[in-house]
C-alpha cells in the first residue's frame, strides 16, 4: 500500500471522527436508539421495557409455576374458566413476544377483581395483577 493511500485513509479516519464527535452533542441518542429498537423489533412484537418495569422484572419473574395461585383463584373456576393466573406471571418471564396475544389473559384480569387471593396463595409473593396490568397493555 502506498504512503498516499495511508495518507488518505488517515484523513478520511480523522474526518469521520470529528463529524461523530461534532455531530453528537445535538442528537437525543435514547429517543432515536428507542426508535430504532421498535421499528427493528416491531415484527417480533418486541418492545422495550420502561425503566420502571425494568427494576420490577425481578419481583415478576420469581413464579416456579407451583399452581398455588390457580388453585386459589375464583375467576379462572368461574368467568375465566380455563385461564389461570399462572399464565400471567409466566408469560412475562418466558415468553415477550406473545405478549400481542394476551387477549385471553386479558379476559381474566377482567374477570379478577380485586379479591388478590392468588397474590396471597403465592410462596414467593408475585404480583400478579401488576403483572397482568403491564401484559395487557401492550
Amino acid at each position: 500500500m502506498s504512503i498516499g493511500k495511508i495518507a488518505v485513509s488517515i484523513a478520511n479516519l480523522g474526518l469521520e471522527f470529528w463529524a461523530h464527535v461534532l455531530k453528537k452533542p445535538f442528537i437525543d441518542p435514547v429517543s432515536k436508539g428507542r426508535q430504532r429498537f421498535e421499528d427493528n423489533f416491531r415484527e417480533d412484537h418486541l418492545r422495550p421495557y420502561s425503566h420502571e418495569q425494568f427494576a420490577r422484572l425481578p419481583r415478576y419473574e420469581q413464579c416456579v409455576n407451583c399452581g398455588l395461585c390457580d388453585a386459589a383463584c375464583a375467576a379462572a373456576k368461574g368467568p375465566a374458566a380455563g385461564l389461570e393466573p399462572s399464565l400471567i406471571p409466566i408469560s412475562v418471564s418466558r415468553a415477550q413476544p406473545l405478549f400481542h396475544c394476551a387477549a385471553d389473559l386479558a379476559a381474566l384480569y377482567a374477570a379478577c377483581g380485586e379479591c388478590r387471593a392468588c397474590e396471597e396463595a403465592c410462596p414467593n409473593g408475585v404480583p400478579i395483577r401488576e403483572i397482568a396490568a403491564m401484559v395487557t397493555e401492550c
